[in-house]
């Protein structure tokens, strides 16, 4: 049916989006990753990493990608800038937070990298605004995730989501994992009382769901 294409900011999200991709069949995966764009975008803003961005978006136009998932969230509105009129390019969070403003009208998001934090209100904003709802949100920082995710504790980071998560349900109609990294976490917090979205499997069935027309 097509080839969905990842750009990542992250080799331990391939493995991920590829046990995803292989639950739809006729579609194939294919990656990028480069690591450099999320920590320079952090130090000198997004707009400062826009030409490399493009670059590794047409590699995976070169490589066959019929649609593409950018899989971080500080990039994620950039990407889609660079759509174009014929291209397909998908910010991973968006059809999570399509879902969730419909969700609300309580929200709160867990967001482990602050680079991210503006870029995904203003995500939640423009749904909002698309969906004609009007939607309260808190946002919720876990104090330490990302110093453990980049040291590799996956299992510290995906346990300091879970308290968060459960420390914030009081008040929420809806938990928002703000990066894809956060995913597992969804897992744990399935019976806090409150549902969980989390952004990697709504955004490969739609794009999967694009494809097929």
């Amino acid at each position: 049916m097509g080839t969905i294409g990842f750009l990542h900011t992250s080799p331990g999200h391939v493995a991920r989006f590829d046990a995803l991709v292989r639950l739809l069949p006729g579609h194939d995966a294919i990656h990028v990753v480069d690591q450099a764009l999320l920590s320079e975008a952090s130090e000198s803003g997004v707009a400062a990493v826009k030409p490399d961005l493009k670059s590794r978006l047409d590699e995976l136009w070169d490589l066959g990608a019929d649609a593409v998932i950018c899989t971080c969230s500080t990039l994620g509105a950039a990407a889609e800038d660079l759509a174009g009129a014929s291209r397909t390019i998908v910010r991973v969070d968006r059809p999570m937070m399509r879902t969730a403003v419909r969700m609300g009208p309580r929200i709160v998001v867990l967001v482990a990298l602050d680079a991210t934090t503006e870029a995904t209100l203003a995500l939640i904003r423009d749904e909002a605004q698309r969906a004609g709802v009007v939607v309260l949100v808190e946002t919720v920082a876990v104090p330490d995730a990302w110093d453990q995710f980049l040291a590799g504790k996956h299992g510290d980071y995906v346990n300091s989501i879970v308290r968060a998560g459960l420390e914030s349900r009081s008040g929420a109609d809806v938990l928002v994992l703000a990066q894809a990294s956060m995913a597992e976490a969804a897992d744990l917090l399935s019976e806090c009382g409150v549902p969980v979205l989390a952004s990697p499997a709504s955004a490969v069935r739609y794009v999967s769901e694009t494809l097929r027309g």
